[in-house]
């Protein structure tokens, strides 16, 4: 029974909060100039790799990151696609931003606090604040509960009476296109996949959230269904002024749904641009191969996918090991996110567009 209550937990179950639902954990602190989130050099190391026979070797300066000095930001209300193939990292991504495992390095900052920090955002408010849904939503819904109890347990959680928990939880059901009546009593089970996946958005949209976590949420869906959703997306952001974080697969989605697109491989940021500047002039060969790859974009010599290669040294450029443009280089030195553009970054050795010296090697 207590696997079965701790799969139908949302976050703010998880967290186990006591304060009253319906006062806003965190309110607006420094305006619409300050970002909802922030992100700054988050790192996490692969701990059970065998990285040197050396024993006398700091073993923590030589295991592979799995991400890898990464920051980002969202802006409140806004809309931001963080693309990838699979084994790119967003999955870690997505944990470490919703503070379900701790990087090694790197930090949180929500709304201007600092989370999980001293005399900064608790983690039980954090949680609130920030909501997920993931790919795989029947394995996060309770198969024995009726979909309407597992919308309201989050707020039952907090401490909200059962009968008000419940009716909040219908009315949230019939915003994202569920009848309570009809779909309420249901198992999992009983639900097809667009429905569940619209109950895993009702059961995080309950407990009011500024941040949306989405989590390769959509991937899976025939095109019909996944068009209904992104219109209900984007319904509920213009509604509550809700910021989402997207994690995805496909550059088509990421490119329809988002007002800013980060391109993603190895655990690094290796492009960051609005979408119609990353259809128009993709800087990075992974961005360019990507939109290739979903006919975004016609295909060349310079964009065709090569077996993996492992790197022969450590640090470099992440993607030298499959790119055509690969030279001494890029076993070097890191390139760094730089701006051809006020808004497009690009983290290439070789795009003319960028102008600003190469950091040092490392």
């Amino acid at each position: 029974m207590r696997l079965s209550m701790a799969r139908s937990m949302n976050l703010a179950g998880y967290a186990g909060m006591d304060f009253a639902a319906t006062e806003p954990a965190v309110q607006d602190i420094g305006g619409p100039a300050q970002p909802l989130l922030l992100a700054r050099g988050l790192v996490l190391h692969q701990k059970d790799a065998i990285v040197d026979d050396d024993p006398l070797d700091d073993a923590a300066l030589h295991q592979p990151r799995l991400i890898d000095d990464l920051s980002l930001h969202v802006a409140k209300g806004e809309t931001v696609a963080v693309v990838g193939e699979a084994g790119s990292g967003k999955t870690l991504l997505t944990r470490l931003i919703a503070r379900l495992q701790r990087p090694d390095a790197g930090e949180l900052i929500f709304d201007g606090l600092g989370v999980d920090q001293f005399a900064g955002l608790p983690l039980k408010h954090y949680w609130r604040e920030l909501q997920m849904v993931v790919a795989d939503t029947p394995g996060t819904l309770n198969p024995r509960w009726p979909v309407l109890d597992s919308v309201a347990y989050g707020l039952r959680a907090q401490g909200l009476g059962d009968a008000r928990a419940r009716q909040r939880a219908a009315a949230t059901l019939t915003r994202v296109g569920l009848v309570p009546q009809l779909h309420g009593p249901c198992r999992p089970h009983e639900l097809s996949a667009a429905q569940r996946l619209r109950v895993g958005i009702a059961r995080a949209l309950v407990l009011e959230p500024r941040l949306l976590l989405l989590d390769d949420a959509l991937a899976g869906l025939d095109n019909a269904m996944r068009g209904s959703l992104l219109n209900l997306l984007q319904q509920l952001r213009t509604e509550r002024a809700l910021a989402l974080l997207l994690l995805t697969r496909d550059p088509r989605l990421a490119t329809r749904l988002a007002d800013r697109v980060l391109v993603m491989h190895r655990g690094v940021i290796v492009e960051s641009a609005p979408p119609q500047a990353l259809l128009a002039t993709p800087r990075h060969p992974h961005t360019r191969a990507l939109l290739a790859a979903a006919g975004l974009r016609p295909a060349t010599v310079d964009d065709a996918w090569p077996p993996l290669a492992q790197p022969t040294s450590r640090g470099g450029c992440s993607y030298r090991g499959r790119c055509a443009q690969a030279r001494q280089v890029c076993e070097l030195r890191v390139p760094m996110l730089r701006a051809s553009a006020a808004d497009h970054q690009a983290a290439c050795h070789f795009d003319p567009a960028m102008t600003v010296a190469q950091p040092a090697p490392r």
